[in-house]
């Protein structure tokens, strides 16, 4: 009751550092989410000089004179610029000076001066001709529409009131360009899906590396050295790569630091850079598409109803083997070499004559160099580029579904150890009434004479015509097992 004098502020807020404050402190209020979208500084004495008429009005008293205005840049209303041409580019209409100053007008916006300054000046003679000068107009914007900032803004004003519907329907200037497909996008996609589907995650790394990062996976070559960036951001990023090997184990090994028991699926589409042989200055690498992918660490989460078991060969091959099937390519997996991945646990992928790539186990003198010591990582690298040529090439046919059962086998067959398991399948599977064939156990050791091994698949039998009696699944069972022993020499394991 003892107040004599009251002290009003009408207060505007810099939008930029508004939404930066908001973001640090991760508090939304109605004041940020109003002064960070902007506001109009003339709004601040409007809003002052409102408010003081009501205090006296409701309150009585006597307003002092004068106001203390501590705004630090100029409040002026901005002044934007819209041309009859650029009327016609957007709306392909052409409306006269005066019914779009009109137009203007009547939403409050108020015909100004052309600037003078030179900047002003500059920026006016490129926008337009000087003939389309002519039929330019100046508008200066009322303080209330903080949203008009540039020309296209004021032409949809002019759109808008004088109604979308007066503007008259007229084909495009140009014809729409034929699509062209693209079939290495295209596949990219295709595979990226389906390596999600298998269980794996997706990662993106910088096409920039180092040659210390290129010898520990041995794709460096001295005679032939990656392209050299010209002026690179960082000595860590001054060399094109030439495999995505190096960057998917620094991904896994990043991995590895947080999550030291989980088991880790990642995988990489991107290109690689390979120069050219005696390439001439400033010609360009040649860029290929490739996907590599790295499983490590144990098979399944921490569990009593699972065993502790770490991921290998066979788990990457049961991804690729996702893949594929998604894909309808039969690929063959024969042993191979490669000069990261371990003798013995190393598979090409072919498909006919086509190399696809290749998938392995990564020797652990080439895991110290990431810091990986500890869980075994197994690794595939596939060529999409042949990828696409081995998928373009797959007829796809269709076959009604049985109606009858299906019955099946278990076959262990003992044969020498350099048999694939693909090869052994194949026979199987050109068996007319065999429907599907899985390899499901491997054994060497005991029992299983030295040079040899046992593999175990289990045989599934169906007809289209019947259902099988038990006495026909072994008439068919010994066919199958009279061509094993004659081309490879299997024998059935007692």
């Amino acid at each position: 009751d003892d107040t004599t004098s009251v002290l009003l502020e009408s207060a505007n807020f810099s939008p930029i550092n508004t939404r930066r404050t908001r973001n640090a402190l991760d508090m939304n209020t109605e004041a940020s989410y109003r002064f960070e979208r902007g506001i109009r500084a003339a709004l601040a004495p409007i809003a002052l000089r409102r408010a003081t008429k009501l205090m006296l009005e409701l309150c009585g008293g006597q307003a002092a004179k004068g106001i203390i205005d501590l705004y630090p840049t100029d409040r002026e209303p901005p002044v934007v610029s819209i041309s009859r041409r650029r009327i016609r580019q957007v709306l392909g209409v052409d409306y006269t000076t005066s019914q779009i100053e009109k137009t203007l007008t009547s939403l409050g916006f108020e015909k100004a001066k052309e600037p003078g300054g030179l900047i002003d000046l500059i920026e006016a003679v490129e926008a337009a001709p000087a003939a389309e000068r002519n039929n330019t107009l100046w508008m200066k914007v009322p303080y209330w529409r903080s949203d008009i900032t540039i020309e296209d803004d004021l032409v949809e004003e002019v759109a808008r009131t004088v109604g979308y519907d007066t503007i008259p329907t007229t084909m495009l200037s140009t014809q729409i360009p034929h699509w062209q497909p693209q079939p290495i996008t295209e596949l990219k996609d295709v595979v990226k899906d389906l390596m999600v589907s298998a269980g794996m995650q997706e990662t993106i790394s910088y096409s920039p590396t180092t040659l210390d990062n290129l010898s520990k996976v041995d794709a460096l070559d001295e005679s032939n050295p990656p392209l050299r960036i010209a002026n690179p951001q960082s000595s860590e990023w001054e060399y094109m790569r030439t495999s995505l090997r190096s960057s998917i184990l620094n991904t896994l090994g990043s991995n590895r630091r947080i999550a030291q028991s989980d088991g880790i699926r990642i995988f990489e589409v991107a290109r690689v850079y390979l120069p050219r042989q005696e390439a001439k200055e400033r010609e360009l690498p040649t860029e290929k598409e490739v996907m590599v992918g790295v499983l490590s660490g144990p098979r399944f989460t921490t569990s009593w109803m699972a065993s502790q078991e770490d991921m290998g060969f066979f788990d990457a091959k049961g991804a690729l083997e996702h893949l594929f099937t998604g894909l309808g390519i039969q690929v063959t997996y024969e042993a191979a070499s490669d000069s990261i991945l371990h003798p013995g646990r190393t598979a090409s992928l072919t498909v006919g004559k086509t190399v696809l790539g290749v998938v392995g186990e990564v020797q652990p003198q080439v895991l110290e160099k990431f810091d990986l010591e500890g869980y075994p990582v197994a690794m595939f690298e596939i060529d999409l580029e042949s990828l696409l040529q081995a998928a373009s090439e797959v007829n796809i046919s269709y076959k009604a579904a049985s109606r009858f059962p299906e019955s099946y086998r278990d076959l262990a067959l003992i044969v020498d150890s350099d048999v694939s398991s693909a090869s052994i399948q194949q026979i199987i599977n050109r068996h007319g009434l065999v429907s599907d064939s899985t390899p499901f156990d491997v054994y060497e050791g005991e029992g299983v004479p030295e040079g040899k091994k046992s593999v175990a698949y289990r045989v599934v039998f169906q007809s289209p015509r019947g259902t099988l009696t038990s006495d026909e699944v072994d008439r068919f069972q010994g066919d199958i097992i009279r061509q094993l022993r004659r081309q490879l020499g299997a024998e059935l394991r007692g």
